[in-house]
């Protein structure tokens, strides 16, 4: 993850914070962040989207590692919609994908999926993944700084937080 010392990072961006306050549960620090995400409009934007897939990836390469079997990531996708209800990006197909694509394969495309629905499936992925991983507060904050990083390194700008 960052090169930084563990614990010792903190994410500088708007959807950085968001995702932070998401997957610690802290609710009235996500609904403030919320009113701010997208630069206060209503829905995302494809650079604040971009920390989003990041941190999903780098959390399914934590949870199923480097050499995992695509039929362990249809499982995860099922449990994902069993256990919370949801139709996540159009069906279980799609939330497979989504996963498949944040794991790095290359043969998955999920540019028809709708930004909301694939920033939705990340950050639940995410979130769920990591507290299966009984990941803390300063390895969510790594991992979501990390996150910002390679998001940066892909050309994206997510607006920052500020003070």
């Amino acid at each position: 993850m960052s090169e930084s010392v563990p614990g010792s990072s903190s994410p500088r961006t708007v959807i950085g914070k968001w995702l932070v306050a998401m997957m610690l549960g802290q609710r009235e620090i996500r609904k403030q962040l919320s009113a701010r995400v997208n630069y206060g409009r209503p829905g995302w934007n494809d650079d604040e989207a971009a920390v989003v897939e990041a941190a999903c990836g780098l959390a399914m390469r934590s949870y199923f590692g480097a050499e995992y079997d695509v039929r362990d990531v249809t499982a995860y996708a099922a449990l994902l919609r069993g256990a919370t209800g949801e139709n996540f990006a159009g069906g279980l197909m799609q939330l497979e994908a989504l996963l498949r694509s944040a794991l790095g394969e290359a043969d998955v495309d999920v540019a028809d999926i709708a930004i909301h629905a694939r920033v939705k499936g990340y950050a639940v992925a995410t979130a769920v993944a990591l507290r299966k991983l009984a990941f803390g507060e300063s390895q969510v904050k790594d991992l979501v700084t990390e996150a910002e990083a390679i998001a940066s390194g892909r050309g994206r700008n997510p607006p920052f937080a500020g003070t």
